[in-house]
């Protein structure tokens, strides 16, 4: 931590006794240029100086206090011995305080005249005709005819305080452009933020969630969880469910850069990075719970008749997709995430769904080198199966020695091999496989859709790439069927 004010010329220290309190530099991007302005430091070079981890003193406030909630205070920026001369600012201190003061008393003579025009408005005559039958007054509304001195006080103070919270929840509604309000009732809006093909969709969404999402742990680089502890609030306490999350999806829907969502939705980019990461693996959980890998009866009772005519016993059809990511500065990094189908450095995910397009299954990633017969076995697949079921797959997955054991069959297209032209039977099974194992790639599609995937991603988001692949596949099972029935 600092230890002394960064004002040029300032020789109060941060220490025992001092008589002054050292002050951050405010987050907000526009109070924070005037206290820079204010400042007037330089860098040894002659470039522009930049506060890091820098304090100012309160020496250097007209009341010894810096004041955050009045723009128009004198205090909202150091003033006083900024280690220039004072013909050199605009206004001297005294002036901008007596401007300010002059300020207050105007508020002051408003409240007087609300206070002297207040008995006139609640003045009610007892004999005016229809008092006494008064309709449609909500039952919290206290109508009186007397009114004491001291209830005028009480209710004029109330009155002002509430004219100065309006304008505040104006200011800081009018700043957001993208909110709860904005895709209430808009399916076309809902979609295009969040991935739901309704806001009826998205709301019993976080109906379900909501409890849960009451109860995260705000993310501290480390982990993450859904029980409540005595770390304190978390930032993001007083934004809605329903915010939270339109935050969260608008990112993967739409790509778009952190410091954007910020700024439409109206949060500090500490705020929105935390919360981020606490909720990308918390919907990723609550995804899987919601979206189970389904058992044999379930895929049975769905099956289109398509499969039912030609392949009963199909289980799942799988198949892999890349995303591409950041080159590592590691070479042995490098060579695991270079994919030679690709040609750039990916993570490959291996994805499954139902022969109703339901997708049932998404692995963790994996570095682009990896092939689709190892991604398989290490992925977890194989242990949800059982004996007799038939996964639907392309050439690449070979691995029917290894499944055959199990009792597990893979019905893939046949290979050429050696040969230089297939029979007319080999030609048709594969042309009937292609028909129906699209299926998965139309799952992928609709996944890509959240353009985050689309993106090249950073090694530093490394940590959530599993969780962000997770929660835009399951996703697209809100979405209409793919295949009927």
């Amino acid at each position: 931590m600092p230890t002394g004010c960064c004002v040029i010329g300032c020789t109060n220290r941060h220490e025992k006794g001092c008589g002054v309190d050292f002050k951050r530099f405010p987050s907000d991007p526009e109070r924070f240029e005037k206290w820079v302005k204010a400042v007037r430091r330089k860098n040894p070079d002659g470039s522009d100086w930049v506060p890091t981890y820098h304090r100012v003193c309160t020496a250097h406030f007209v009341t010894g206090k810096k004041v955050d909630d009045d723009p128009l205070h004198v205090d909202y920026v150091p003033s006083v011995n900024m280690g220039y001369a004072p013909s050199e600012l605009v206004s001297s201190s005294s002036e901008q305080l007596d401007r300010h003061q002059r300020y207050e008393a105007r508020l002051e003579k408003k409240q007087e005249l609300v206070l002297e025009t207040l008995p006139e408005i609640l003045e009610v005559e007892s004999d005016e005709p229809g008092v006494d039958e008064v309709e449609n007054v909500p039952s919290h509304v206290t109508v009186s005819c007397q009114t004491e001195p001291n209830d005028l006080d009480s209710l004029c103070m109330q009155l002002a305080d509430m004219s100065v919270r309006v304008q505040l929840l104006e200011a800081k509604f009018f700043k957001r452009t993208l909110c709860h309000n904005l895709l209430k009732g808009d399916n076309k809006l809902t979609r295009f933020y969040t991935g739901f093909p309704s806001y009826a969709a998205f709301n019993a969404f976080v109906q379900y969630v909501e409890h849960k999402a009451s109860r995260l742990i705000a993310w501290n680089g480390k982990q993450t969880g859904t029980t409540a502890t005595r770390r304190g609030p978390r930032p993001w306490q007083d934004i809605s469910v329903h915010d939270q999350l339109i935050s969260v999806l608008a990112r993967l829907r739409i790509a778009a850069p952190a410091l954007d969502i910020c700024v439409r939705m109206g949060f500090s980019e500490a705020t929105y990075s935390r919360l981020f990461a606490t909720w990308i693996p918390f919907m990723a959980a609550e995804l899987k719970l919601l979206f189970p890998f389904p058992s044999r009866q379930q895929v049975d009772d769905w099956m289109p008749r398509t499969f039912t005519k030609r392949y009963p016993n199909t289980r799942i059809i799988i198949d892999c997709y890349e995303v591409q990511c950041q080159r590592p500065s590691g070479l042995l990094n490098q060579s695991i995430t270079f994919s030679d189908y690709k040609s750039r450095n990916t993570f490959k995910v291996l994805i499954g769904c139902t022969p109703s397009g339901y997708v049932s299954f998404v692995s963790d990633v994996f570095g682009g080198r990896i092939s689709d017969k190892e991604i398989t076995l290490r992925s977890g697949l194989l242990d949800l199966l059982e004996k007799g079921d038939m996964i639907m797959a392309d050439r690449g997955f070979d691995i029917q020695e290894v499944v055959a054991s199990k009792g597990i069959t893979v019905n893939v297209p046949p290979r050429l091999g050696s040969r230089k032209q297939m029979s007319a039977g080999e030609v048709e099974k594969t042309r009937r496989i292609a028909e129906l194992r699209i299926h998965v790639e139309r799952c992928i599609g609709r996944g890509r859709r959240y353009e985050i995937l689309n993106r090249v991603f950073p090694l530093s988001m490394y940590d959530l790439v599993a969780d962000l692949n997770t929660v835009a596949m399951y996703m697209t099972n809100f979405d209409v069927p793919l295949v009927e029935y």
